[in-house]
């Protein structure tokens, strides 16, 4: 038919959230900034646009969906939290990511984070650090995890 409809893509959610009903959910935070890319790149100011109509000035521009795809760490982050707490989910325990990340787990996301910014590197993107995204997703001051 002769449209160009522009793909947007984010490294990760706009907001954090718990659902606390059928009807209903807690909004748990709302980040600063969200890494995002616009396909085709022709589009990119269309789709920067829409963003933030709907969600504010918090987008930064990054090249392409390999750069989104390395900016999401989520994958990385959860896989290094349920590893560290996989006896609490075996028991079905009630039990909160944030108050059982460790230490030892804080280590292991660091060093899993290190993995994904020298895979980055060599592929010549710019991806934020995993105290970034501590920072910027949940306003804490960048140190270590």
């Amino acid at each position: 038919r002769g449209i160009t409809i522009p793909v947007v893509a984010w490294g990760t959610t706009v907001a954090t959230a718990r659902k606390t009903s059928g009807t209903s959910v807690q909004v748990c935070t709302v980040r600063t900034l969200v890494d995002m890319c616009t396909v085709p790149d022709t589009q990119t100011n269309v789709g920067l646009e829409m963003c933030e109509n709907l969600f504010g000035d918090r987008f930064k521009l990054r090249d392409g969906l390999l750069a989104i795809s390395l900016s999401n760490l989520n994958a990385q982050n959860h896989l290094g939290i349920a590893l560290g707490n996989m006896s609490r989910m075996e028991r079905g325990e009630q039990w909160s990511q944030g108050l059982n990340l460790t230490p030892n787990i804080g280590r292991l996301l660091e060093a899993l984070d290190r993995e994904r910014l020298d895979i980055a590197d060599v592929l010549g993107l710019k991806v934020r650090t995993i105290y970034e995204h501590f920072q910027l997703s949940f306003h804490v001051p960048i140190s270590s995890v």
